[in-house]
Order: C-alpha cells, then sequence, then structure tokens
C-alpha cells in the first residue's frame, strides 16, 4: 500500500496530476474569467469544507455575471448563512436585498435587511428597504423565483457553443417574463373593473392610488388608527380588494380588535387565487398571529402550517416551536426545532426552544449544554445585553435561573434584569430575582419581588428570615408557617439557619417551631378557696382501765398529752367551705 501512495505521488509530480486544487486555485479561474473551470473547482472545495461560504459567494458573482439571477441568489444566500468574513457577509446581503427589493419580495427583503442591519446599523438606505418591506407586505407582488443552491455539473463543450446556449435560455427567460407580466397587467384590469362596477359615482382612481399610499405611509409610522380609517374608506369604493382588505385585517390586528382581523384575512382569502402565494402566505401567518393572540393556539398552528406551505419562510417554524413550549408540549418543540436545525444549524430561536425543551424535560445535561451554546452567541451578536430581541428572553431567564441556582448571582443578574419588562409576571422571574437580590443583600429589593409570589414555598422561607434578621417575630412566625405547612423541612432548618438565632433565644419562639406553628391555648384559671380555721378540741383526764381493776396515773410519771386534732385543709370543688366537724363526730 505504500509503496503505491509513493508511485502515486511521484506520478502526480512528472505529470501534473492534481490531488486538490483548493479554493487558491478556484479563484484563480475566476480572476481569469475560466468560470467553468471556477465552478467545477468552488463545487468540489465546497463539498470537502461544508460550512465555507466563500465557494457559493464566488459562484454568486460567476452565476451574476452571467445574467443567471435566480441561481445567483441562490448561491448568496446559501453564502450568508455559512462562515463569511464581515465585509464578505454585507456584500452578499446587500445584493440579496436589492434584487428582491426591486422584484418586491418584501418578505426576503425584510429578513436579510434585519440581518444587515445586524453589521451595520447605521446604513440608512438598507433601513429604508427594510421600511418599505415591513409596509407592504401583503401587497401582490407578482410570481417570484426562489431559487435554490445546488451542485452544478461542469460542461465540456466549446466556448462559441456555451455562449449560444447562454442567449438562447436568457431570451426564453425574457419571454417567459414578460408573459407573467402580462398575466399581471390582465389580473389587475379585472380587478379595477370589479372596483368600478359597484357604483358609478367611483373616486377616480388617481384619488383611490393616492389613499393607499397614505395608508402604507400611516402603517410604517404605526399610526394605525389613521391607516384603520383609510382602509374602510378604501373598502367602500373596492370591497372585494384581497389587498385592502389584508391591510385592514393588519390595522385591525395591530388595534388588538382580533375577532375583526380573522374576518378581513377570511374574506380576503375568498378573493386570492391559488398562484399569489405570497399574498396567501401573509393572510394565514398574521390570521395565525390573532388565533394565538386569542389563546387558540391549536387553530394558530394549523394557519402557520399553511403559511409554510406557501412560503419557506424562516420566521414561520420558530412561531410554531414557541406555542409548543408554552403549551407544555416538549417534545412536539424539540420535533419542530430539529426540523429548523436541519437547514439552519445556529438558528437562535431554535436553539433556544430545544434547550428549553429539554431542560423541562428532565434531560438537563444536554438543555444546558445548547443553552450555554446559545448564550455564548447572543453575547457575540449583542454585546450590549440590553438591545437582546424580546423573542429571546425564554432562553435569557432560564440561563438567569441557571446562573443564580449556582450563586453566581453577578451572572443572575445581568441576564434577569433584562427580561424583566416582558416577564414581570412569572413565578420564576420574581423568585430568580427575588432569591438573587437577598443573597446579594439588597433585602429591600428582594421583598418586593418575593412577595409577589406568597403560593411559592421557599419564596415564604426566605421571606421569614428577612423579618427574623429585623426581628420582627410577627411576620418572621406568619411567613413561616406558609413554608413549613407545605413542607416540614423548614421547621428543621430554621434551628440550623443564622438567620433565626436571635428568635431561637426567645423560649417562645422556640416552642412555635417545635408545635410546628399550632399555638397550645393556656390552661383555664382555677379559684383557690379561703383557708377552713384549724379548730382545737381540748384533752380530758382519762382513765386507763383494766381487768377487774382501775389505776390512776402515777402523776410522778408525766403522762403522755394528748395529741391536739387539727382538721385537715382540703380543698373543694367548686368553691365550697366545709364546716369544722362537731365534737361527736370527732370521738367516733
Amino acid at each position: 500500500m505504500q509503496l503505491f501512495l509513493r508511485i502515486f505521488l511521484v506520478l502526480s509530480i512528472l505529470f501534473q496530476i492534481p490531488i486538490f486544487a483548493g479554493i487558491k486555485e478556484a479563484k484563480k479561474a475566476y480572476a481569469q474569467k475560466q468560470f467553468q473551470k471556477a465552478i467545477k473547482l468552488f463545487t468540489e472545495y465546497a463539498k470537502e469544507n461544508p460550512s465555507d461560504g466563500e465557494p457559493y459567494m464566488f459562484m454568486g458573482y460567476i452565476y451574476e455575471s452571467q445574467k443567471d439571477f435566480p441561481r445567483s441568489m441562490g448561491m448568496f444566500r446559501r453564502a450568508v448563512e455559512l462562515n463569511l468574513n464581515p465585509k464578505q457577509k454585507k456584500t452578499s446581503l446587500l445584493k440579496i436585498i436589492l434584487f428582491y427589493n426591486y422584484h418586491q419580495g418584501w418578505d426576503i427583503v425584510a429578513h436579510y435587511s434585519n440581518k444587515f442591519l445586524k453589521l451595520d446599523p447605521d446604513n440608512r438606505e438598507v433601513s429604508k428597504m427594510r421600511d418599505r418591506a415591513y409596509a407592504n407586505r401583503g401587497h401582490d407582488p407578482g410570481t417570484l423565483s426562489f431559487a435554490k443552491p445546488e451542485e452544478h455539473k461542469t460542461k465540456q463543450k466549446k466556448n462559441s457553443e456555451e455562449t449560444e446556449k447562454s442567449n438562447s435560455e436568457e431570451r426564453e427567460k425574457k419571454e417567459r417574463e414578460r408573459e407573467r407580466e402580462r398575466e399581471r397587467e390582465r389580473e389587475k384590469e379585472r380587478e379595477r373593473e370589479k372596483s368600478e362596477s359597484i357604483s358609478e359615482k367611483t373616486i377616480p382612481q388617481n384619488k383611490e392610488e393616492k389613499n393607499w399610499e397614505l395608508s402604507l405611509k400611516y402603517f410604517k409610522l404605526e399610526d394605525y388608527q389613521k391607516a384603520d380609517k383609510i382602509m374602510q374608506e378604501l373598502l367602500t369604493q373596492s370591497p372585494h380588494n384581497k389587498n385592502y382588505l389584508y391591510k385592514a385585517g393588519i390595522a385591525k390586528l395591530r388595534l388588538g380588535e382580533f375577532e375583526k382581523a380573522i374576518k378581513y384575512f377570511e374574506t380576503s382569502k375568498k378573493f386570492t387565487r391559488e398562484n399569489d402565494k405570497m399574498l396567501l402566505y401573509y393572510l394565514n401567518l398574521n390570521e395565525g398571529q390573532a388565533y394565538q393572540k386569542l389563546g387558540n393556539t391549536n387553530t394558530a398552528i394549523e394557519l402557520y402550517n399553511k403559511a409554510y406551505q406557501y412560503n419557506n419562510s424562516p420566521i414561520v417554524l420558530p412561531v410554531i416551536a414557541k406555542i409548543h413550549y408554552e403549551n407544555k408540549s416538549f417534545e412536539d418543540s424539540i420535533k419542530i426545532s430539529d426540523q429548523i436545525l436541519k437547514s439552519d444549524f445556529n438558528n437562535l430561536e431554535a436553539n433556544m426552544y430545544k434547550s428549553l425543551s429539554l431542560i423541562a424535560l428532565g434531560r438537563k445535561k444536554s438543555g444546558y449544554k445548547i443553552l450555554l451554546d446559545f448564550t455564548k452567541k447572543i453575547n457575540r451578536l449583542y454585546p450590549e445585553i440590553n438591545t437582546v430581541p424580546e423573542k429571546f428572553h425564554d432562553g435569557l431567564l432560564q440561563i438567569g435561573v441557571f446562573y443564580s441556582n449556582r450563586i453566581k448571582y453577578k451572572l443572575a443578574l445581568k441576564y434577569l434584569t433584562v427580561v424583566s419588562s416582558t416577564k414581570s409576571k412569572s413565578q420564576k422571574f420574581n423568585f430568580s430575582l427575588g432569591k438573587t437580590y437577598f443573597y446579594t443583600k439588597k433585602y429591600d429589593l428582594a421583598t418586593v419581588f418575593l412577595e409577589k409570589i406568597p403560593e411559592i414555598t421557599a419564596a415564604n422561607y426566605l421571606l421569614a428570615k428577612y423579618y427574623a434578621k429585623e426581628n420582627n417575630i410577627t411576620k418572621c412566625k406568619i411567613h413561616l408557617a406558609k413554608a413549613g405547612n407545605k413542607n416540614e423541612i423548614y421547621w428543621i432548618k430554621v434551628k440550623l439557619d443564622p438567620y433565626f438565632k436571635d428568635l431561637l433565644k426567645s423560649t417562645e419562639f422556640i416552642s412555635y417551631v417545635d408545635g410546628k406553628g399550632i399555638i397550645t391555648p393556656p390552661p383555664a384559671k382555677t379559684v383557690i378557696p379561703p383557708k377552713v380555721e384549724e379548730t382545737k378540741i381540748e384533752p380530758k383526764e382519762t382513765k386507763v382501765e383494766t381487768k377487774n381493776t382501775t389505776e390512776q396515773i402515777n402523776p410522778e410519771i408525766p403522762a403522755e398529752k394528748e395529741p391536739t386534732i387539727v382538721q385537715p385543709e382540703v380543698k373543694p370543688p367548686n368553691n365550697t367551705v366545709i364546716p369544722p366537724l362537731k365534737e361527736e363526730e370527732l370521738k367516733q
């Protein structure tokens, strides 16, 4: 085997057999405008280096020079999802944005503009294009060609034949585009005829167009009240206009009138053809959002799935993953997240919901591994943590809890304070932030958050510790009882916890703890009766009788004194005083 390899190496040197040309050779062929050779070498390099976006970027340039724009866009879109340096990434993103802005592919413009503005947030031109894309979503752009990047086989033909074929294909493509344009014009004409047949007093078309443009401006300014008013006027003129119905639904959605929004979306669908996939995508997407706001998540998921069928947009599946996670359907959330990660391994929302679902299912080792990797990516993308979008707050809350439980309170505060605007009603948030403030000795702040969650046992115990430190025995007992009644371990912890050392000097508090919060009532008071006076009986002379003899006691011998009989003191019940015994009774 070694001998064979040596022979192969020698032959490759002698006869210049390329083992692996590498990207340098591909770039050299590109610079020399040997495009077919360059494509072949870039494709080979991409197979060996699947995470490198550079070969796709150069193939995008090649197809662009050949005016094969669908393939060119496919290559640029693939490139920006892989590894590129910032300058290359900005250039590729800008090409995508400009192309789809010209062809009114608003969803794609909005998506890639956001990516570009993360790299260059001060770029005004891209900001304008993004704003225009958001304002025009749902306005029928016609049919767009979404090309997917694919590997291309090299063709062994002469340059003249390649040029001739390329020109032929270009002519056919232009003809197809002209036909599509004619069809769109015919469709617009039919719509115009419908709207004009409603009333003889139809407002002139130029005024209608002005109102439409004005409504889009109000949408851009987020003045939905004024936008809604204009949309209602437009619908009186053209009640069957699918775009007017759609934008009226958007206005109602933004104003919180979700049932009305749904009616407009459903009506717009009736007048929308199946081939108008972009409008159907937006209709289903926003109707799903309306149902989600109403709490009907099952219908929302169905509509989101329909939207995804019309346009495989990267924004749909993460929404479905989120709904499954919030509904505690963790396995479904993981399934959707994995579906996203197959095509976009670095998708932050998919990584976030997969990690949160794994943690919720008890698979904490793998869950926290993904979550920590998610956090690193967030910190790279958003050096200023306060600029992190709200859609990532679920992940930031969990990482804050993670650090709080590991006594890394400084890191915990970094993430927990960021999500306070969206998670203020979350028990997990209030407890973790309250606990973190408590152990960083910011007690005033700690009590604010802990008192919001009286149903949490551990929160009550922390409050009991605080009031013990403050020597407030009354409040300490209240919160200790709430904690101990749910978990008896807290009655044991009190005796070991240094926060209670001062209160444990009180016998009352000790008996309270020993009784587990049960206070025994004091015994009833008893009335002590008055003492009975002692009755003394005078002794008499006694004679000692013997058989047939009565003998008087010898006076020389001192006689034993008869003992004085003293009535014993008796404590009668019910304050009853016992009278002294009579003399006859004593003799007996």
